[in-house]
């Protein structure tokens, strides 16, 4: 026999549940909390840091050899030509910094599961893009670009996995 834990009547059906007095619900069903997504969060943020060490050093790449001779490493010859994909991984680190950052601390409290992907997915975009710009720096710069760009994506990726994992945690 089940008590109604609002007005301490006694219920007899067993299987009810809601108070037939009070209406008030009998079994709550709790939601497992898991660390999931305070663990994509921390890694997103992270990733955001990341993010935009290698913005502002893409951001200063484009300023100090505006003016000077590249070596474009895809197409293998030296240009006069300013490389603007420089500007532009700039520019969309800081993007993806405010943005990524964002989501981490979203992700951390649990709310807007949308917005922690995009946050986690231009962080993942902008690692790629960094890894892009370095490689056309100069014939060796492309580990510098692999070192910044690799862990960003590797980061982004497994915090975009954990707060997926988690999706039913998260309140609109």
């Amino acid at each position: 026999m089940l008590t109604c834990p609002k007005c301490g009547r006694k219920i007899v059906d067993e299987e009810a549940v809601y108070c037939p007095y009070c209406s008030r619900p009998l079994k709550t069903e709790v939601t497992k909390r898991t660390d999931f997504p305070t663990a994509g969060g921390v890694l997103l943020i992270i990733a955001t840091t990341i993010c935009v060490i290698a913005g502002i050093m893409a951001l200063a790449v484009f300023l100090v050899t505006y003016q000077y001779t590249y070596y474009n490493g895809l197409a293998g010859y030296y240009s006069y030509m300013p490389r603007y994909v420089d500007l532009f991984a700039g520019f969309f680190g800081i993007l993806a910094l405010i943005y990524g950052l964002a989501a981490g601390i979203l992700s951390l409290k649990r709310k807007k599961f949308l917005h922690c992907l995009i946050g986690g997915l231009l962080t993942v975009g902008e690692g790629f893009l960094i890894v892009i710009a370095f490689a056309q720096q100069w014939p060796s710069s492309w580990i510098i670009g692999m070192v910044f760009g690799a862990p960003m994506i590797i980061l982004s990726v497994a915090g975009l996995l954990f707060v997926s994992i988690a999706k039913e945690e998260f309140r609109q």
